[in-house]
């Protein structure tokens, strides 16, 4: 396999993984094969095949909603089928609920996270369903006072998910 100039880069946003590929020694009637891998790190399923059409840049997002590790192969191709190049690339993608950490003590609920849940709303609801709170998360943490509830059970609902916690007071 003669060594071809071909890099290919990865970039993950919220549960989408945009990736981004050049080659400078393509020719007319060359493709791209992109594959991506299961979460052991086999490469088990091709994503695309991708003419190459003359230009050098291309771009693919890939928007399953699988987290964990993901490894992308893409691979130039002749005219022919004879493989020119080959190049790996790898993103982390993780489900905004484990960017999410809460703690408490005696004056605050906090709401920990990183940067790719931000802007998102939840709700805090009491042990009876009762809505207590909406907030927004903005910075990476969010704080709401518990000087007006009560010891108990109380439900976080965010992200589609509800997590349970006790307050002791």
């Amino acid at each position: 396999m003669a060594l071809t100039d071909l890099t290919i880069q990865s970039k993950v946003n919220h549960q989408d993984v945009s990736l981004s590929w050049t080659s400078s020694l393509q020719k007319q009637g060359d493709y791209y094969v992109l594959e991506r891998s299961d979460e052991k790190g086999f490469i088990t399923e091709e994503l695309h095949r991708i003419p190459t059409q003359n230009s050098t840049q291309h771009y693919y997002r890939d928007r399953s909603n699988d987290c964990g590790n993901r490894f992308y192969r893409v691979t130039l191709y002749s005219e022919t089928g004879e493989m020119k190049a080959r190049r790996y690339t790898q993103a982390r993608v993780t489900s905004p609920t484990e960017n999410l950490k809460i703690r408490h003590d005696a004056s605050f609920i906090y709401l920990e996270h990183t940067a790719s849940v931000a802007g998102k709303e939840g709700q805090l609801y009491d042990g009876q369903g009762r809505l207590i709170n909406t907030f927004s998360l903005q910075n990476t943490d969010y704080r709401i006072p518990v000087d007006q509830l009560s010891s108990g059970i109380y439900l976080l609902y965010f992200n589609q998910q509800y997590f349970k916690f006790h307050l002791n007071k």
